[in-house]
C-alpha cells in the first residue's frame, strides 16, 4: 500500500463501517480531527484555562494560518464563525447596500444562500433570481441581469444540487468591471477544488468546515477582502473584535482593521482544534491530488450511470465545470431507494427527487462499483 493508501486507511475508519458517499452533506471527520477534539478536552479537563497564552493562542494563529494558505490569502483575512449562514448574513448587514440598488443571484440556491437576503427587500433593496439553465448559470445570464443599480452579487462555488461549478474568475471580472460586491458561499467547493482569492476576487466568503473541509460542525470561516473592510458598516460589534479587548476600562475601542474583527466573543475551541487537524490533513495530501481523486470518481460516476441510461443533472464534460457532486434521476423514488442504501451501509443524499452522491478523496473505485451493484439491483 503506498503513502497516500495507508493515510487514508488510518484517518478514515468510516471506511470499515460505510461505504460513505455523502460528503456534500456532512463528511466523517479524519482520526486526527477526532482525537484532537480529545487532546483539548484532555487539556482543559486537567489545566482549566491556565494554558492560554502557549496552548490556545497558538493553535489558533496556526488554524488561521492554515485557512489562509487553502485561500492564497493572508492570515488577517480569516475569522473564524459558527456556520455559512453566519457568514453570509454579516455580508448581508454589513457590506453598504442601499434602498433603490439590487442584489443578484442564481434561482434556486440552497437556502443559507438565500433567507439571509430577504431581509434586504424591507430596506427597498430588489432581489433578482436569475434562473438555471440545464442546472448550470451562464455567466451571461447572470451579466444579462445587471443594471445601472445593482450593487452585489451573491453566487455558490458550486451548487448544492447539480454539481455545478461556476468560473469564478470570469465571475470577478463581471463584477469587478460593474463595480459591484462579489460574495460566495463556498461550502461545496472549499477543501474539493483549488482555490485562490487572488483569481475568484470575492468581496467575502463563507464556508462552514463539516462538508469537504472534513471538519466538526459548528465551525466556519469567513473570507473578507482587505480592500472591503474599509466599506463595510460598523453595526456588528463584539468585546474581542477590538485593539486590545483585555483592557476591560479602555472604553470605547476602535474595531480590528482586519477579519478578526467579527470573532465577537468567544470561540468553539474543541472545534477549531479539530478544524486545525482537517486543514492540516488536506494540505499534506495537496488539493490538487484531492482535486484530481475526487474528479476521476466522479467522472467514472458519470460515465457509468450514462452507460447505464440515468439522466444525469451534473456537468458531463467539462472538468472546468464538474465537482464533487454527481445528482442523478433514479428510476424509483429517490427516499424510498435512500433508505434501502442506508439499509446497506451505504450512505448517500436524496436531493429533490433524485439521487445525489459525493465522494472525496479518500473514496475509492471499488466503493463506487459497490454502490452501482446495489443501484442495479435496488432500481430496476
Amino acid at each position: 500500500m503506498h503513502a497516500l493508501g495507508r493515510l487514508i486507511a488510518h484517518e478514515f475508519p468510516v471506511k470499515r463501517n460505510f461505504i460513505y458517499l455523502m460528503n456534500a452533506a456532512v463528511a466523517p471527520l479524519p482520526l486526527r480531527s477526532s482525537q484532537a477534539v480529545c487532546d483539548y478536552a484532555f487539556e482543559f479537563t486537567n489545566c482549566g484555562n491556565l494554558r492560554e497564552q502557549d496552548y490556545w493562542l497558538p493553535l489558533l494563529a496556526k488554524t488561521r494560518e492554515l485557512a489562509a494558505g487553502l485561500l492564497d490569502c493572508s492570515p488577517e483575512c480569516i475569522a473564524f464563525g459558527k456556520n455559512t449562514t453566519w457568514g453570509l448574513i454579516l455580508a448581508s448587514l454589513l457590506l453598504p447596500v442601499e434602498s433603490g440598488e439590487e442584489v443578484i443571484t442564481p434561482a434556486d440556491e440552497f437556502p443559507a444562500n438565500y433567507y439571509p437576503w430577504l431581509p434586504l427587500v424591507d430596506r427597498g433593496i430588489r432581489i433578482i433570481h436569475v434562473p438555471q439553465q440545464n442546472h448550470r448559470i451562464p455567466l451571461s445570464a447572470i451579466s444579462a441581469s445587471f443594471s445601472d443599480k445593482t450593487r452585489l452579487v451573491t453566487h455558490s462555488t458550486v451548487q448544492y444540487f447539480s454539481g455545478f461549478q461556476q468560473d469564478l474568475a470570469g465571475l470577478a471580472q463581471l463584477c469587478l468591471d460593474r463595480k459591484t460586491f462579489l460574495v460566495l458561499d463556498g461550502i461545496q467547493s472549499l477543501g474539493a477544488i483549488p482555490f485562490s482569492v487572488k483569481s475568484a476576487r470575492p468581496s467575502m466568503l463563507s464556508a462552514d468546515a463539516h462538508k469537504w473541509l472534513l471538519g466538526p460542525e459548528g465551525v466556519s470561516l469567513l473570507y473578507v477582502s482587505p480592500e472591503t473592510i474599509p466599506l463595510l458598516r460598523n453595526d456588528y460589534r463584539g468585546w474581542t473584535g477590538i485593539a486590545d479587548p483585555m483592557n476591560f476600562n479602555e472604553r470605547p475601542q476602535d474595531s480590528l482593521p482586519h477579519a478578526g474583527r467579527f470573532e465577537e466573543g468567544a470561540i468553539g475551541r474543541a472545534g477549531i482544534a479539530a478544524f486545525h487537524e482537517s486543514l492540516s490533513l488536506l494540505l499534506e495530501v495537496g488539493i490538487d491530488t484531492v482535486r484530481e481523486r475526487i474528479l476521476g470518481l466522479t467522472g467514472y460516476l458519470i460515465q457509468e450511470l450514462s452507460r447505464r441510461s440515468y439522466h444525469v443533472l451534473s456537468p458531463h464534460s467539462s472538468t472546468d465545470e464538474r465537482s464533487g457532486i454527481v445528482t442523478f434521476e433514479p428510476k424509483h423514488d429517490a427516499k424510498a431507494l435512500n433508505f434501502e442504501f442506508r439499509k446497506r451501509k451505504i450512505l448517500i443524499s436524496a436531493r429533490n427527487g433524485c439521487l445525489r452522491i459525493s465522494p472525496h478523496f479518500y473514496n475509492d473505485t471499488g466503493e463506487i462499483n459497490v454502490f452501482l451493484e446495489n443501484l442495479d439491483a435496488l432500481d430496476r
